[in-house]
């Protein structure tokens, strides 16, 4: 008996931590996108903004009625200062408030998306969207907000319609060329120094002796040397240029890569991200 009430016990003590070691689920609230755009097009946007919230946001995910500056006026704060966000985010009890504006520019809509924990600053976004398609426009546009990785597109065709390098492979493609380079350049110097050396030979069989058999011999060692000599420097001359030749066209061709310009996160907000050969 004693041995069953020390079990009974002991899971009961073991259910307790468990259940403290539980977090709670943070409370996430998506409020309506205010602004002066169009009432259909805001609705829309709601959606994309709710949607993205919903499947990148940990916690419990839920949409308001009340915009928040509607929620500022009722407050008593302005809505501008990151003290309104803090007291608006307690008066709705809630962990996370996610909220925008969106207002019409030169026939499109810019719309401006917050993120906000209580006494952290706020993150944003800012995109410009265009008539239609509304919807693909802003999830693309806003996932970095929401910590989703946004892969990179891919380059630009060439000319010829195949598409240039990019990444590691520009950057192995780029380093090919240079190594090309450089060694066509040290086969030439070496090239150009054997010819010399050949010339220089060529004085000396003028200027040998052929009294003897040694001296013969001796001639034709020396002849043999200035053959060989004339030989690989005309081999390495060719190969350098060869070289130096195809490695100009590589790195011509790494030198035509596209800049790319895609959106990243960044402390506080969302940036962009340029990368490509200036």
């Amino acid at each position: 008996m004693k041995s069953t009430l020390v079990l009974v016990t002991m899971m009961l003590a073991v259910g307790s931590v468990v259940g403290h070691a539980q977090p709670r689920a943070a409370k996430v609230l998506v409020l309506p996108i205010d602004g002066t755009t169009d009432p259909a097009v805001r609705k829309r946007l709601d959606s994309s903004v709710a949607k993205l919230a919903t499947a990148h946001i940990a916690g419990n995910v839920t949409t308001g009625e009340t915009t928040f500056a509607e929620a500022a006026v009722a407050v008593g704060c302005d809505p501008q200062t990151s003290r309104c966000v803090d007291e608006v985010i307690a008066t709705l009890s809630v962990d996370e408030l996610v909220w925008g504006t969106a207002t019409p520019a030169n026939g499109q809509t810019v719309l401006v998306v917050h993120r906000a924990r209580s006494k952290q600053p706020p993150r944003d976004a800012t995109i410009i969207i265009a008539a239609e398609p509304v919807d693909a426009q802003t999830e693309t546009s806003l996932a970095p907000l929401f910590d989703v990785i946004v892969p990179a597109s891919p380059a630009p065709p060439d000319k010829d319609g195949t598409p240039l390098p990019t990444g590691p492979t520009a950057t192995r493609a780029r380093n090919l060329g240079i190594a090309l380079v450089a060694g066509g350049g040290v086969m030439a110097l070496i090239a150009l120094v054997l010819w010399s050396n050949e010339r220089g030979i060529e004085d000396q069989i003028d200027a040998h002796p052929t009294d003897t058999a040694a001296e013969l011999r001796d001639l034709s060692a020396i002849e043999d040397r200035a053959i060989t000599y004339a030989v690989v420097g005309d081999l390495l001359m060719v190969v350098g240029l060869a070289a130096g030749g195809y490695g100009s066209y590589v790195l011509y061709q790494d030198h035509k890569t596209k800049v790319g310009v895609q959106p990243t996160t960044v402390d506080g907000g969302v940036g962009l991200s340029i990368g490509g050969i200036w």
